[in-house]
């Protein structure tokens, strides 16, 4: 009888002991799938942050924004040889045809077809919508999730879906060449899962054999000196240099930090302060100004949202570009209330913005 409760007993820790060993087990393929997945996102978002400098292609990219009147539409032809070097030319909407924006060196020139070779010279934009820099900040404040791959124009690609922690957020899905990081389509969902915005691209051909000569054109009138740009590592460090009282929100957006600091040197020093979250940002501008004050100026684009901000208060004229969600610029709004910006403010369109805050 006495065997027979030892050998039960040992029977019971056999079972337990596999058991124990079984979760063990089960843990640790957890674990390395889910480290799996992580080095998978990893590699997907750094690969799009890299394309941007890397990849030469030629297409027609379309472009559908989804509004209360209904969906607007443009189009446009595109070959861009690396980061510095393309050029764009818009064929939709009509009035607008006959623009071509060219990118040389870094810097943007907007040419009009139909008039005497008029150029505007312009600093380079920052890059794509994910960057190296921000790529440990996109996973702090989103989720990021793989869906079925699927095949676009005889490319596999990847779909992706970055979905926001804060649920006032907007959401993107995105199709990725697998072998590259080239964005085929990009589709922006709001709060509600409304489509508000999508990207498409078509006819792509890379490593386009493509005519370079529009890129030796000496275009009239463009600015022969663009401005030069110096970072800093501190508000204190470039208000002290420059002596502006610098001005930074008190309430930034949930997430955003402030990623860079720059100055932009040419008749006027330009400080920028630039914003990031991981997917968006915004900028505030600030500057010297001879006007002691002006009231608030805001600036739409073609659907109505508020692109800009800008006003001039105490000889510092203040500019907020960007293009966040209506309770994210809210919170700017709120935090420039430090320096009354808005005292003298009669817009009807910002009425609904500000009453909250006075």
């Amino acid at each position: 009888m006495k065997n027979n409760f030892i050998i039960f007993q040992s029977r019971i820790l056999v079972a337990i002991l596999t058991s124990l060993f079984g979760l063990f087990l089960y843990a640790d393929t957890f674990a390395q799938n889910a480290n799996s997945q992580q080095d998978r996102i990893n590699e997907l978002l750094y690969k799009i942050a890299l394309a941007r400098d890397s990849i030469s292609y030629e297409a027609l990219t379309t472009y559908e924004f989804f509004t209360k009147d209904g969906i607007r539409r443009e189009q446009e032809k595109s070959i861009i040889l690396g980061s510095n070097r393309g050029w764009w030319q818009t064929i939709i909407p009509e009035e607008s045809k006959n623009r071509v924006v060219i990118l040389r060196d870094n810097v943007y020139y907007i040419v009009y077809l139909d008039k005497d070779s008029v150029g505007v010279r312009l600093q380079s934009s920052r890059g794509g919508i994910i960057k190296v820099e921000n790529i440990a900040l996109l996973k702090k404040n989103y989720y990021v999730e793989f869906l079925p791959e699927e095949k676009i124009q005889n490319y596999l690609a990847d779909v992706v879906k970055i979905s926001p922690r804060n649920k006032d957020r907007s959401r993107i899905k995105i199709w990725v060449d697998k072998k590259t990081g080239f964005f085929f389509r990009f589709e922006k969902y709001d709060k509600d899962n409304n489509k508000v915005f999508q990207r498409f691209r078509e006819n792509v051909v890379f490593n386009p054999n493509a005519d370079e000569s529009i890129f030796n054109v000496e275009y009239s009138g463009a600015i022969p000196i663009e401005p030069k740009r110096k970072t800093y590592k501190s508000i204190l460090e470039v208000a002290q240099e420059l002596n502006i009282p610098l001005v930074t929100p008190q309430f930034p957006p949930s997430g955003f930090v402030l990623s860079e600091i720059s100055v932009y040197r040419g008749e006027q020093p330009v400080v920028q302060l630039y914003y990031a979250d991981g997917l968006w940002s915004f900028s505030l501008f600030q500057r010297k100004d001879k006007r002691k004050e002006r009231e608030i100026e805001i600036g739409e684009d073609r659907n109505g949202r508020i692109t800009w901000i800008s006003a001039v208060k105490d000889n510092i004229f203040y500019w907020y570009v960007g293009d966040l969600e209506d309770v994210d610029r809210d919170t700017i709004i709120k935090s420039f209330k430090s320096i009354k910006l808005f005292d003298k403010t009669k817009l009807s369109k910002t009425e609904q913005i500000i009453k909250k805050y006075y």
